[in-house]
């Protein structure tokens, strides 16, 4: 019992540090990069959390198998190189025992990874649809600044007001410019003043003393003054969706089992049965001898680990690009990784464990 709750600490201390500086890592570059984003005004500052408390979630389900994988190498690999594990191991101990101790900590991981895929993923999918359709029609105008050039994504809405004059609520010296597609004629608006109003859900720029162009570049242009000129900035979507079956609950993926959510369905069970693979893959490369060097196997571990999460992406673009209809699934791969884990640990064992389990029986 101490040598299992000693084990077990040292395995969630590495996990825990490992996360930490993971997490560190990968929000303060989000971080800087939606600030980034939102300076140039790709996107306005009433969503800049919003995008990054939706994406915490998200990196815990990704990270949460690979730093348990390190954990396991890390740990177990410093206590075979201090020499606790080879003494264990000599007085009868085995990598069935370790196995064991270890299926703890994974089985709660496990628990979790499959609270956060099967059930907070999909919630949160439909939060950022919510979002989606209630920003998309003012995003622009949300986003207009003094001085400042606001962009949609693609380019196809341009908006600047030199000044504001926030006793009259109003914008001075504006320059729009649309274009919706190669077809449709680009429109450039400039106006004296002008201002944004609340009509229902809906926000409009009302605009006085302007001009408006059209197709500036062809011969057919027209120029249009005008004293006021109201027009709805429809916006470009900030979050685009990438199908239906993401939104789906599980449960509504399993109750009508298609192709496509039958690769939805894929998608969200490889990650808990990643935290059985790499634990088991784990235990099978952790061990490092005395006169080795001290975390020698984190390299292959991270190479194991790249190779194993590149092959879940190129089977699962495989899946889509087929329509479900691929030779190949995500299921088939974890079950080779599943069953080539268990041998290779079996082997490392001395391929004893059935002998094990008669003799205690017997």
């Amino acid at each position: 019992m101490i040598i299992r709750r000693y084990i077990v600490r040292e395995l969630l201390h590495t996990l825990l540090t490992l996360l930490f500086i993971f997490i560190t890592i990968i929000m303060l570059n989000m971080f800087v990069e939606v600030i980034t984003k939102v300076a140039h005004g790709a996107i306005p500052t009433f969503v800049m959390f919003n995008i990054l408390g939706l994406a915490l979630p998200y990196q815990l389900s990704f990270l949460l198998p690979i730093c348990f994988f390190l954990s396991i190498v890390v740990s177990y690999g410093h206590m075979f190189w201090k020499n606790e594990l080879h003494v264990l191991f000599a007085g009868g101990f085995s990598y069935f025992e370790l196995l064991k101790i270890t299926l703890v900590p994974a089985s709660f991981l496990f628990i979790l990874v499959s609270f956060l895929s099967f059930y907070v993923l999909p919630h949160l999918e439909l939060y950022k649809k919510s979002i989606y359709q209630s920003r998309n029609n003012n995003t622009i105008v949300s986003m207009v600044q003094p001085r400042k050039i606001v962009s949609s994504p693609n380019g196809s809405q341009i908006v600047y007001a030199d000044e504001f004059d926030q006793n009259k609520n109003l914008y001075k010296h504006i320059f729009y410019f649309q274009k919706n597609n190669k077809n449709q004629p680009a429109d450039i608006i400039t106006a004296q003043a002008g201002r944004v109003i609340n009509q229902g859900n809906k926000k409009y720029l009302l605009l006085y003393n302007g001009e408006r162009i059209t197709d500036k570049n062809s011969p057919d242009m027209e120029e249009t003054l005008f004293k006021r000129y109201k027009f709805r900035i429809l916006g470009t979507p900030m979050l685009m969706s990438k199908g239906n079956a993401q939104f789906l609950s599980t449960l509504e993926l399993l109750k009508n089992y298609t192709p496509a959510n039958s690769i939805e369905f894929q998608w969200r069970a490889t990650f808990p049965f990643t935290i059985l693979n790499m634990m088991i893959i784990g235990l099978c490369i952790c061990r490092v001898l005395p006169k080795q060097g001290r975390f020698i196997n984190i390299i292959y571990a991270i190479l194991i680990f790249l190779v194993y999460y590149n092959c879940i992406i190129a089977i699962n673009s495989i899946m889509i690009h087929h329509a479900g209809n691929a030779k190949i699934n995500l299921w088939q791969l974890n079950l080779f990784v599943l069953l080539l884990g268990s041998v290779w640990l079996w082997y490392l064992d001395g391929c004893c464990w059935f002998d094990k389990f008669f003799l205690k029986k017997s």
